[in-house]
């Protein structure tokens, strides 16, 4: 998913949260939402760098718009699972960890279609993606 879309969807999601969790508007929470929603992609810039090198954004215009996916280690449900431990021990990083679940969420609903079977599994799990 584009990261135009991953930041308006965060927005709306932390304007939500916010209403409901504070009874008001915090732009500080909603900023702290949008931020955790579009950072995640980072690994995303850190893939093509190193596979592509001084290409890297070339690449990844192209790749993108052939709607390739590739393994992404911070979009893996061991990924949430580590952070959602980390939430355990530090309460507030459970916007963030909210904020990374509807990324993946929304990740996970644009890329299940194109895949036919469990094909598109292994790019949601490190363990399966090391197994196959």
């Amino acid at each position: 998913m584009h990261i135009s879309l991953h930041a308006i969807f965060s927005f709306l999601a932390g304007l939500i949260i916010s209403l409901n969790f504070k009874g008001e508007v915090s732009w500080l929470f909603i900023l702290i939402f949008v931020l955790a929603g579009i950072i995640m992609d980072i690994d995303h810039f850190f893939y093509f760098r190193i596979r592509y090198g001084k290409k890297w954004y070339k690449k990844t215009i192209e790749d993108f718009k052939g709607k390739r996916h590739h393994f992404y280690p911070s979009h893996t449900i061991e990924f949430l699972i580590l952070t959602g431990i980390l939430v355990y021990f530090y309460k507030p990083l459970i916007f963030i960890w909210l904020a990374f679940v509807l990324h993946l969420f929304l990740d996970f609903l644009i890329h299940i279609t194109p895949y036919a079977g469990y094909s598109w599994l292994k790019y949601y799990s490190l363990i399966y993606y090391f197994l196959t």
